[in-house]
């Protein structure tokens, strides 16, 4: 039996192409969308650490050290942060949309998002950014550090997972249909 929409006003079927482009693109959306999530939990726990752990975070830290000096000293201190603040959602946003084209069937994509944000913190603190010289491991940061970044990562995944399941039952119905008005 098929459907009682005949064929000719049915949409056609995405291509395989276009459902990879459009996974990407709502993992891209919910990327940042959980990356804001993830800055405002940040925050929130780095004031309530000891003073002598205060330093910056991470997006600053490694934003400063990408930076030239004189670059820098032409930015200033709110340059410095608009730069650390766009590239953090331009890494939320390339990580989502990564996280989406594989998770996109998951029954539990919460604990998906969470799991793949773990692992995203793993492979990024005990591997890329030492290994380019941007930061030192995690291990070698204090504890409570260490606790407030997988924290922040947690709410990252938490609200990926959620978000992306949320646009991808959304985007039927504000994206598909004919190209006029009715």
């Amino acid at each position: 039996m098929g459907t009682l929409v005949p064929h000719r006003l049915r949409p056609p079927a995405p291509r395989s192409t276009d459902r990879h482009a459009l996974d990407a693109t709502i993992g891209a959306l919910a990327g940042v969308v959980a990356t804001v999530a993830m800055t405002l939990a940040a925050d929130a726990m780095h004031r309530r650490l000891p003073p002598r752990e205060r330093y910056p975070l991470p997006p600053r830290e490694i934003t400063q050290s990408l930076l030239s000096r004189g670059v820098a000293q032409r930015l200033g201190e709110s340059g410095i942060e608009t730069v650390s603040l766009a590239s953090h959602a331009g890494f939320g946003a390339a990580a989502g949309a990564l996280f989406w084209p594989w998770f996109r069937h998951s029954r539990w994509p919460v604990a998906s998002g969470v799991g793949y944000a773990l692992g995203v913190w793993v492979t990024s603190y005990f591997g890329w950014v030492p290994a380019t010289g941007r930061l030192r491991p995690a291990h070698t940061h204090p504890p409570r550090r260490n606790a407030l970044m997988i924290a922040a990562h947690v709410v990252w995944g938490a609200v990926l997972g959620w978000t992306s399941r949320a646009l991808a039952q959304a985007t039927p119905v504000v994206a598909r249909g004919p190209l006029r008005d009715r």
